[in-house]
């Protein structure tokens, strides 16, 4: 005789990780029919876009617990609860703050890095910042003939950035012709998580380059400044910055009388209070 087991479906859950994929999943198991008891965030701040903070949790009445996170779990065969501190401005779990939770579904949303493998076996030079290849303007990485773009270079918000990147890497790797390259790196400064790309080549045409940057953290007011050996040649101003929430902007570099040894330097200051 034969015994199939029937696998139960979760009917509580608790999320752990404000992300845009731990947001989109509170929805789409709310919509399943399973209870979402709240989402969990160890930052004081929200890490997903706000369009779905406000489409998969507001909409849904689904509770977000900034400064929180699990620090145990609790059962044998299935997940029977899980225990819930707050976290002081390090990260670290405050004695004295523990909840239980009873819930039978802990799904764990805490980062996105791209697909690097492959980069690593074909000795491409990786950002500690983007967990991605280096690149040039041409999304070429630092292994000549070799170029990233989408997902494997960095994470993306929309998949419009995604498919512009292929675009551009695609049609660089269609004229590519072996041609030696000049680099020159371009400096993460203060207040920025990272800058693609991460390098210019001066014997390339830089005259339309496509620049990413996320900032490091939340900014009512600041400014996006780039220099060039020191000097200020670029200034525009935000309202709002927000590190989940990726910004392009558009740059002519052949403008700036840039040399093989100038030093190009992005940075955020932070509007005066």
């Amino acid at each position: 005789m034969f015994y199939t087991r029937i696998r139960e479906e979760p009917k509580k859950c608790v999320i752990l990780g404000s992300g845009d994929i731990g947001l989109i999943m509170a929805r789409r198991l709310t919509l399943e029919g399973t209870e979402v008891l709240g989402v969990y965030e160890a930052k004081s701040t929200p890490s997903g876009l706000t369009r779905n903070i406000h489409q998969c949790l507001h909409d849904y009445n689904i509770p977000l617990y900034l400064s929180h996170t699990v620090t145990r779990v609790f059962g044998d065969k299935r997940l029977e609860a899980v225990e819930i501190s707050q976290v002081d401005e390090k990260m670290q779990p405050i004695d004295g703050t523990q909840e239980i939770v009873a819930c039978d579904a802990l799904i764990v949303s805490v980062g996105l890095i791209p697909e690097n493998e492959l980069a690593e076996n074909l000795g491409v030079q990786l950002d500690g910042r983007t967990k991605g290849p280096k690149c040039d303007a041409s999304l070429m990485t630092t292994v000549d003939g070799i170029f990233s773009c989408g997902n494997a270079l960095h994470v993306n918000d929309l998949v419009d950035y995604v498919s512009e990147s292929g675009e551009t890497a695609g049609k660089a790797a269609a004229e590519y012709a072996g041609k030696q390259r000049k680099r020159m790196d371009i400096t993460v400064g203060k207040n920025l998580l990272y800058v693609v790309p991460q390098m210019l080549d001066l014997n390339a045409d830089n005259k339309n380059v496509t620049v990413y940057f996320r900032s490091k953290d939340v900014f009512n007011g600041a400014s996006l400044k780039l220099t060039i050996d020191g000097k200020e040649v670029f200034s525009k101003k935000y309202a709002y910055l927000r590190p989940p929430e990726m910004e392009r902007l558009s740059f002519d570099f052949t403008a700036y009388g840039l040399s093989e040894g100038s030093k190009a330097e992005f940075s955020i200051e932070e509007a005066s209070k």
